[in-house]
């Protein structure tokens, strides 16, 4: 993925995270649709959220609460 690709998405996963009692949060499904969205693997997204301090929650496999 390129730089500017990378940044879209990037962009995208930091306004669909949520602030609750100071952390950034995303569902794992919002994730799993923004991933379908721009057609990149899962794993990237949460690349994105590890590098940006977002959380998983809510995760469809019980892994993340």
């Amino acid at each position: 993925m390129d730089d500017e690709r990378r940044e879209q998405v990037a962009r995208a996963v930091l306004d669909a995270a949520r602030d609750e009692n100071g952390r950034k949060r995303l569902k794992c499904a919002e994730a799993w649709g923004l991933a379908g969205r721009f057609d990149v693997e899962p794993i990237e997204i949460g690349r994105i959220c590890e590098q940006h301090g977002i959380r998983i929650t809510s995760c469809q496999l019980g892994l993340f609460k």
